[in-house]
C-alpha cells in the first residue's frame, strides 16, 4: 500500500535521489571549494568541548577539513560531533572515511539519515550549529532554520552558508537579525565564492 502521507515531497525525494548518485563522485567535484569556505567558518571558532551539529553533512568533508587543520583544539578535550544529512549514500561515504582512520575522537561521532526540516532531537541540545550549502535545498528554509534554532542551546554559535543565487539577502538578513545577536557576514578576500556565509549567535 502506498501511503502518500509519509513519503517525502517530491522536492526531497529529488534532492535525495541526485545527492545518492553523485556521493562517488562529490569530494572530487567539490572538496576545493568546501575547503575554501570551511577555512573562512572556522576561523576563530573553539571546537573544544562542545556539542557540534552540521547540518547538511554529506560526505564528512567539514569534519575531514576539521581533522586536517583543527585536530588539536579537539584531541584531548570532550568533543561530540553529529552529522545529519538526507543522502543515506553521502553519510556512507562519510562512515567509510570514519572507518579509515585510527582516533578516540571517532567514538564522539554520529552520522544520522534524516531530514533538515524534522530534526529527530530534543530542544536545547547543540552548542555549536553549522549548515554549509544546504538550506537552499529545502522546500522551506525557514522551517529548517526554525528548527535548527530548536535544538542549539541558547548563546551557541550558529554559522550558515546558502548560495548567494538562492537567497534574498536583504529579506533574510532582516529575519536572522529577530533569533540572533552579532549577525555577520563572513567573505572571502577575492568575493569569488558562491556562498554568503553567516555567523550569529543564538538569542532565545
Amino acid at each position: 500500500m502506498n501511503n502518500k502521507k509519509n513519503s517525502p515531497p517530491i522536492k526531497k525525494k529529488r534532492i535525495m535521489e541526485s545527492y545518492d548518485s553523485s556521493s562517488h563522485i562529490y569530494d572530487k567535484r567539490y572538496k576545493k571549494i568546501q575547503y575554501e569556505k570551511f577555512a573562512l567558518i572556522l576561523k576563530d571558532l573553539i571546537l573544544a568541548n562542545k556539542i557540534i551539529l552540521d547540518a547538511g553533512c554529506g560526505t564528512g568533508l567539514f569534519f575531514e577539513y576539521v581533522l586536517k587543520n583543527k585536530k588539536e583544539t579537539i584531541s584531548y578535550s570532550f568533543f561530540s560531533f553529529v552529522g545529519i544529512d538526507i543522502s543515506l549514500k553521502m553519510i556512507e561515504k562519510f562512515k567509510e572515511k570514519l572507518l579509515n582512520q585510527n582516533s578516540k575522537i571517532f567514538q564522539n561521532i554520529h552520522l544520522i539519515m534524516a531530514d533538515l526540516e524534522n530534526l529527530p532531537f530534543r530542544s536545547n541540545i547543540f552548542n555549536i550549529a553549522i549548515s554549509v550549502t544546504s538550506y537552499q535545498n529545502l522546500p522551506d528554509l525557514t522551517k529548517g532554520l526554525n528548527e535548527t534554532i530548536r535544538v542549539a542551546r541558547n548563546h551557541a554559535s550558529f554559522i550558515i552558508s546558502i548560495l548567494k543565487k538562492k537567497l534574498d539577502k536583504i529579506n533574510f538578513l532582516k529575519n536572522m537579525k529577530k533569533y540572533f545577536q552579532g549577525v555577520e557576514l563572513i567573505e572571502d578576500k577575492e568575493k569569488t565564492l558562491e556562498d554568503l556565509i553567516i555567523k550569529a549567535h543564538l538569542i532565545k
